[in-house]
């Protein structure tokens, strides 16, 4: 329910550099950005390659009482 999560930006030429450790499990993705009713974004995740098929969600709250009271109210096929 609760984790940290870190992004970093990287550049073209560190990208080139760690791309290659990645042994050929390059995942593949279309992220969608979708503003709910709160104050909150659902990014939507579409998967291609060898994880065609799945799709996931992921809201992010400023609380974890506000992330318990949350009710999806959308079903994405």
């Amino acid at each position: 329910m609760c984790r940290e999560e870190y992004e970093i930006v990287i550049t073209a030429e560190e990208f080139n550099q760690l791309s290659p450790k990645i042994e050929g499990k390059f995942i593949k993705k279309t992220r969608y950005c979708i503003p709910l009713k709160s104050d909150e974004i659902a990014e939507v995740d579409i998967y291609a390659g060898e994880l065609a098929g799945l799709q996931v969600v992921e809201v992010e709250f400023k609380s974890e009482a506000e992330a318990r009271a949350f009710r999806p109210c959308m079903v994405f096929n």
